[in-house]
Formats: structure tokens, sequence, C-alpha cells
């Protein structure tokens, strides 16, 4: 499993999208490991992300702010610590989405 997380957060052509996506203001979801691909693309500079624990120091290290909750939103950005998590947190991702498809 370390290793497919390794394979993602090294992949070039993923870390080229993903401020496509913080940049033009669309939903982005995070959760767990997740964290360490945005902090590949440069995007967390002042922005309150949940994450598990022990990624907590990619997070810092780029310049986000680490919450010890089940669920961040940060505008666009939703984040959680686990799949733990989830049924504290998917409302928030759900709410997000139909936000964002009403203003297409």
């Amino acid at each position: 499993m370390a290793e497919l997380r390794n394979i993602f957060r090294e992949d070039e052509d993923l870390i080229k999208l993903t401020p496509w996506f913080f940049d033009n203001d669309k939903p982005i979801a995070s959760v767990c490991h997740g964290v360490k691909i945005p902090a590949r693309a440069d995007r967390f500079k002042g922005r309150r992300m949940a994450t598990v624990a022990k990624c907590q120091f990619d997070l810092i290290f780029f310049g986000g702010i680490y919450v010890n909750e089940p669920c961040g939103v940060d505008g666009n950005l939703f984040s959680g610590r686990t799949f733990h998590d989830t049924g504290h947190s998917l409302g928030a991702w759900i709410k997000m989405l139909e936000e964002s498809a009403a203003h297409i």
C-alpha cells in the first residue's frame, strides 16, 4: 500500500493537473494520505485541512494548517482524516458538489 501512495505522489501528470482544480475553484477532496498529491503541487499555503496524523508533516511543510477533525472544509477544499470519518464528512462533500454543479 505504501508503494501505491508513493506512485501517485510522484505521478507528473497528476501533479500538473492538480493545480487546475485549485486555481479554478473546483471541488477538491482529500482523505488520509491524499494530502501528499496537492502538497507536491504546492497548493496548501494557508489552507486548513484534516488528514491522518502521520501525514500532517506533509501539510505543514508546504504551508497548510493541520486540523485534527473528522471533516475539514476550506473554500473548495474538502478533507478528512481517514475513511473511518466518512459518516461525519460525506454530507459536506455532497453539499460542495451540489453547490458547484449549480454554478455550471
